[in-house]
């Protein structure tokens, strides 16, 4: 998927992740409001998963029930994530900003990968938990449990160039690193 927006939407007691993009790129996910009160396992907002690139999430608000919004490029050994032939599994350029919510026991923003899947050129700006709810961090990132690699958490130099700015946070942590990184 290519050049898309989603936005203007409002996503109540979703079953499972609200929004679920993979190998999507040059797009603009905005202006959802989440109602989700972890009433069932794994309820995101807005996940980007294998291959995104170049895309910006900006003013999400409301509640979730997991994580608000994921960058998931991790492929744990019981599932079996769909790849794109020939397309690389890395996340980037990506922009989040504008966050305003609050998760129950997750995070507002949370990067994730493991076995090579690198996340890279990462902006991430004006994140507010609201405290509505107990978030664990306002912004997790890493893959601190070898649970979820099939073969290998992530190297230093598959986690790189990460901006973070304005972060107000009631949640347990503000910025949470669970792993190796570099030039944050």
């Amino acid at each position: 998927v290519r050049n898309f927006e989603v936005g203007n939407i409002c996503i109540t007691n979703a079953k499972h992740y609200s929004t679920c993009f993979t190998f999507c790129r040059f797009g603009r996910i905005h202006d959802i409001h989440f109602r989700n009160y972890a009433t069932v396992e794994n309820q995101d907002g807005v996940d980007l998963r294998y291959g995104c690139e170049f895309i910006t999430v900006e003013n999400i608000t409301g509640v979730t029930g997991d994580d608000t919004v994921a960058l998931n490029a991790i492929d744990e050994k019981e599932t079996t994530r769909p790849r794109v032939t020939g397309k690389s599994v890395d996340i980037h350029d990506i922009t989040i900003r504008n966050i305003i919510a609050s998760s129950h026991g997750s995070s507002l923003v949370r990067l994730l990968n493991t076995d090579g899947a690198k996340i890279y050129n990462i902006t991430i700006e004006n994140i507010k938990d609201t405290g509505k709810t107990i978030s664990i961090c306002a912004i997790f990132f890493g893959t601190p449990s070898a649970v979820w690699a099939r073969e290998r958490q992530h190297t230093e130099d598959e986690f790189y160039n990460i901006t973070i700015r304005d972060v107000y946070s009631r949640a347990n942590y503000g910025v949470a690193l669970g792993g190796f990184s570099d030039d944050v």
